[in-house]
């Protein structure tokens, strides 16, 4: 499974740069995609990035990460949008799995919150998948 990771400026580029070498040691079968990592030189960027932001698995997976940051950052409205997008990507690809963590992740944001009836709504729903 890839894992998108996008930086801009030198210091989220070398955080950027320590987590494409350290994200394989702790998660088995991620392999991160960092565009000045994994674009050759003379590549068209744009179309290689596009290409890979089109693989539903790799939205879903990068989407996934990213809702679960945010909702550490108590950043929960912006953790459900962007767990929902994560969820959505994992049905477009077929990968029921991907959905039902996506629904489980949301369901971790409104519990978080002390949104019960929300959670148990979204802990539901990830057990259809």
């Amino acid at each position: 499974m890839d894992l998108f990771i996008s930086c801009s400026g030198d210091k989220s580029r070398e955080v950027a740069a320590a987590l494409h070498e350290l994200i394989p040691n702790i998660l088995s079968g991620v392999k991160p995609w960092l565009a000045s990592e994994d674009i050759s030189r003379g590549s068209r960027w744009r179309q290689s990035i596009d290409d890979k932001l089109k693989d539903n698995q790799m939205k879903s997976q990068t989407y996934g990460v990213l809702g679960t940051i945010l909702n550490e950052l108590n950043l929960f409205d912006k953790a459900v949008t962007t767990l929902q997008i994560a969820a959505e990507a994992g049905l477009a690809a077929n990968d029921s799995a991907k959905a039902g963590q996506s629904y489980n992740g949301i369901a971790l944001v409104y519990l978080k919150q002390g949104n019960y009836p929300g959670a148990l709504k979204y802990y539901y729903k990830a057990l259809e998948y």
